[in-house]
């Protein structure tokens, strides 16, 4: 994508917001959310990793912009806000719509960012 020139489109919003482009289509951009890991396109809303994520993070690693470290602020708001359920041994946590849900005893996430291998909130 980027040999494309695709890059000179690429926006970085904020709080790990971007749009990227198309490379079929000029007139089109996507929304990708780097916290969530999702994208509006197809292969992304099936549940996978697209190419407009992997771009994304890969300018947003250009520019300076510390997607792990807005992840981490993030989870720090939503512990504050008291943004999760216990149940003993689960912890769900609720962010933006969705939620995850963490084994405390394995620390595993049910969350698609770490699904994706990425730094979940």
């Amino acid at each position: 994508m980027k040999n494309k020139g695709l890059q000179n489109n690429f926006v970085y919003k904020s709080g790990g917001h971007c749009t990227v482009p198309s490379e079929a289509d000029k007139a089109k951009c996507y929304a990708v959310d780097l916290i969530s890991m999702k994208c509006e396109c197809a292969v992304s809303e099936r549940g996978n990793l697209c190419k407009h994520i992997e771009f994304a993070k890969m300018m947003c690693k250009e520019q300076g912009i510390d997607i792990d470290g807005i992840r981490k602020e993030l989870a720090s708001s939503l512990t504050e806000q008291h943004c999760y359920e216990w149940d003993g041994k689960h912890l769900i946590v609720h962010c933006a719509g969705s939620f995850g849900v963490v084994h405390v005893q394995n620390q595993q996430c049910t969350c698609l960012a770490n699904s994706l291998g990425e730094i979940c909130v």
